[in-house]
């Protein structure tokens, strides 16, 4: 029997399965997937000492992860006319762009030298409860098999298994009523073109597309749009066809390796209502989850991660249950209280991707800045106390 088992090996995860492994604790750390990690960068406000800090790792380790340059790049269809945003960072403050690719595939391989028993490639159907242990019922797509353990950690990220099997998940504030659709392609040339940019965004009807260098030669490109234009139609159709007047983006995918299936996301947001009790811990985004494109920050994350080793650590030396996960709960409900949104609405990630999900622009800050943008627009834009703080905006041409 294991003295944890945590699901999902994310960042989250991944820190929980080393720090408790430290501790000589037996920790199991299962996941869907086999160690590779490819995931889109994200901004935080958390310093690379400080996020190495939270992480139980050196600076010297992880500073290579982190940079102080982000641009959001949005193009016409045609691809003739775009208009570039550079985000304004301080180099002691931050906000900071993290390879977050990099750091979850370092931070895994530190939970296995650790020592804890990493299981890839396993699905969680489910949790029972006992009284002096629980059981987590595992498949490897074979067979159903049993994994005993006193706690679990739910790691899982936006599927939150945990939140789902028990009826923690409690609706917030909708964004939009849009779905997302995305894979991932591997184009070496084209890669080495976006990589400068976080981020490209084209205007397409009823939404917007987008483009990600994550690593590698690899890229994501996704298509968001209305629930309506996905109903009864195939992730790849609706995908292709919403890019199918975008010549050059159509050249550059059929020179490009598809490495990952279309994956419809559906715009969810939800937050747990109860993050500990017996027998478990909930931590990272499986606590929450705002939107495909951003949660409640990587520090909300780790303090979720510092306050689950922390309250095991506690239990296994015999604390009061009923007082170490009342005190997990308070963390994060002044956690999410403290941190929300803001972290992401402060940077040009988080910012484009906020006024682009507003569905009181209709097709969002593309539209508004590709067939607006001229010296009043200009002028009107460097007034916002926000753009005028954070952004730069740069290569601005009308769009007919």
């Amino acid at each position: 029997m294991y003295d944890v088992a945590i699901v999902g090996a994310g960042l989250s995860g991944s820190i929980c399965a080393a720090q408790l492994s430290s501790k000589g604790l037996n920790v199991a750390l299962l996941d869907r997937k086999n160690k590779e990690s490819f995931h889109i960068p994200e901004s935080t406000y958390l310093t690379p000492k400080e996020t190495a800090d939270l992480s139980g790792v050196t600076l010297e380790e992880i500073k290579g992860f982190f940079s102080n340059e982000a641009s959001v790049c949005f193009k016409s269809a045609e691809g003739n006319d775009s208009i570039s945003i550079k985000q304004v960072m301080n180099e002691k403050t931050g906000p900071f762009i993290l390879d977050r690719g990099r750091l979850d595939s370092f931070l895994l391989d530190k939970a296995i030298k650790q020592g804890c028993h990493y299981l890839p490639k396993l699905t969680v159907l489910g949790v029972e409860f006992e009284k002096s242990f629980n059981q987590l019922i595992i498949s490897d797509d074979n067979e159903k098999q049993n994994l005993k353990t006193k706690f679990v950690v739910d790691a899982s990220g936006k599927q939150a298994f945990l939140a789902n099997q028990l009826n923690l998940k409690s609706d917030i504030a909708e964004l939009d009523k849009r779905i997302s659709i995305f894979s991932h392609f591997i184009n070496d040339n084209y890669y080495e073109a976006i990589k400068s940019s976080s981020v490209t965004i084209i205007e397409i009807l009823d939404g917007y597309l987008y483009i990600i260098p994550l690593s590698n030669g690899r890229f994501t490109v996704g298509v968001t749009i209305d629930n309506k234009s996905y109903s009864n139609v195939l992730p790849k159709e609706v995908f292709y066809s919403s890019i199918s007047k975008i010549d050059w983006l159509k050249q550059v995918l059929s020179e490009s390796e598809q490495v990952l299936p279309f994956i419809p996301v559906i715009n969810e947001s939800f937050h747990v209502s109860r993050p500990s009790d017996h027998g478990y811990f909930i931590v990272g985004e499986a606590l929450g989850f705002s939107d495909p494109f951003y949660c409640d920050g990587i520090s909300f994350v780790l303090a979720s991660v510092v306050g689950c080793v922390s309250g095991i650590s506690e239990l296994l030396s015999n604390a009061t249950p009923e007082k170490t996960y009342q005190k997990y709960n308070e963390l994060i409900l002044s956690k999410r209280n403290n941190n929300g949104w803001h972290t992401f609405l402060n940077n040009s990630f988080g910012i484009s991707m906020r006024c682009l999900a507003d569905p009181h622009i209709p097709y969002g800050l593309s539209h508004f800045l590709l067939k607006s943008f001229d010296s009043g627009v200009d002028s009107s834009i460097r007034k916002m106390e926000k753009v005028r703080s954070f952004f730069d905006i740069s290569g601005a041409k009308h769009v007919d």
